[in-house]
Parts: structure tokens; C-alpha cells; sequence
């Protein structure tokens, strides 16, 4: 989970808004070995509550490497 502020701005009319941000998601892994997974599914939420600041929602996928030790 991600927590913060947001702010923006815009040369139209001098406006400008900040406000509380927010983020999460997950996903899962399909494990291949000890340090190779493919990731099929992963879904990000990213939101304020700023006016003009956008919601968005991130669906992604990929190969997850692990490194370093256990």
C-alpha cells in the first residue's frame, strides 16, 4: 500500500488542487524454480482524492527474477 500526497496544476485558468493519494494491488506468481516466477496477473489501483488528479487502474503481467539470498 502506498499513501500520500498528490498535487498538480495546469496553465489554464492558474488552477491548481492537492489532496490525499493513495495506492495498492497484487498479483500472483507461478514459480518456476527458486529464482525465476511468471507473473500473470497483476492489478494497481492508484486514486486521490485531489479534484483534477485522475483514478487509475494498472492491470500488468511479467517474469519476476529474485535476487539475492533467503
Amino acid at each position: 500500500a502506498l499513501v500520500g500526497g498528490a498535487a498538480g496544476r495546469t496553465n489554464l485558468s492558474g488552477f491548481s488542487n492537492s489532496g490525499f493519494a493513495l495506492g495498492g494491488g497484487g498479483g500472483f506468481d507461478i514459480h518456476l524454480s527458486s529464482r525465476i516466477a511468471i507473473r500473470p496477473l497483476q492489478v494497481d489501483y492508484l486514486g486521490s482524492f485531489a479534484d483534477m488528479l485522475e483514478t487509475k487502474v494498472r492491470i500488468g503481467g511479467g517474469v519476476v527474477i529474485k535476487l539475492g539470498n533467503k
